[in-house]
């Protein structure tokens, strides 16, 4: 999205009146609903701005839509627009016309945290049911590459999410304990990458216990049975083997991120010895 000038530009929008939305209208909420994780979240933002931006020159798909908002639409239709951008809900939307069928299942980024699953009573019936609001998306979980190198202990499978507006990402995994002694400790580093390769962020995780030699040591099959673990199941010590790394506000790497790689990088025994990965 590329910044112009904030002065004040004349309306170019044009008139449409009627019960229903402007065919200008029904175009965007389309539109938006094409638009990737990102793009959505960057779009949330700029409608976030006392005074929008318009984008020179249009390049893209996102600053087309931008434009069109503000340079296009009819004055209650912007607002309208500009509103539900700003988590402020579907209403403004329903009062010009637009219908949860014109407006499309629920986008996080963008709606009201109590964007409704069931249709709207306050259109007359026309709305649908709805999808409800999808917090994360989960990324493709591989190895990183090691060798025959792992200390005894075999990552057996693993998921990670990021949440959609970018400010957290979790990741889980199941291990078995191959070494033939007793382990009292692994560490786990992990690496997340974009879709061209680049390693967007990296890190580290302990994982301290008592593992027995052949102990199979599971974390949750999905970030869906995660979710469901309640903090008083015998499930719960599955969370163990999970962890989530999360920032005050979104970041460029969890927007852009497209897989995670997690290896073993040390491990500790029983018996006071050592492996590290690389020795």
């Amino acid at each position: 999205m590329v910044a112009a000038s904030t002065i004040a530009v004349a309306d170019q929008s044009t008139t449409y009146s009627g019960t229903q939305a402007s065919p200008l209208l029904l175009k965007i909420l389309k539109g938006v609903q094409e638009l990737s994780t990102a793009d959505t979240l960057s779009l949330h933002v700029w409608a976030t701005y006392s005074r929008p931006d318009i984008p020179s020159p249009n390049l893209t798909p996102l600053d087309n839509i931008e434009t069109d908002i503000m340079l296009k639409l009819p004055t209650a239709e912007r607002v309208a627009m500009l509103s539900w951008l700003d988590h402020a809900g579907r209403t403004k939307l329903y009062a010009v016309g637009a219908t949860d069928n014109d407006i499309g299942p629920c986008v996080d980024s963008i709606d009201a945290a109590n964007c409704n699953t069931l249709s709207s009573s306050s259109n007359s019936g026309v709305n649908q049911p709805l999808t409800g609001p999808i917090s994360s998306r989960d990324l493709p979980f591989t190895l990183a590459p090691a060798g025959n190198q792992n200390g005894g202990v075999t990552i057996e499978r693993g998921f990670a999410t990021v949440k959609n507006d970018a400010t957290s990402e979790t990741h889980c995994l199941s291990f078995k304990n191959d070494s033939g002694k007793k382990i009292d400790g692994v560490t786990f580093i992990y690496k997340i990458y974009a879709q061209n390769g680049q390693v967007l962020t990296a890190g580290s995780n302990l994982r301290a216990g008592s593992f027995e030699p052949g102990d199979d040591v599971p974390g949750p099959a999905t970030a869906a049975d995660m979710s469901g673990i309640r903090s008083d199941s015998p499930e719960k010590a599955l969370l163990a083997n999970c962890w989530t790394h999360t920032t005050s506000m979104a970041t460029p790497a969890l927007l852009r991120a497209a897989y995670i790689a997690v290896g073993v990088a040390s491990v500790t025994y029983d018996d006071g010895t050592h492996w590290a990965l690389g020795q």
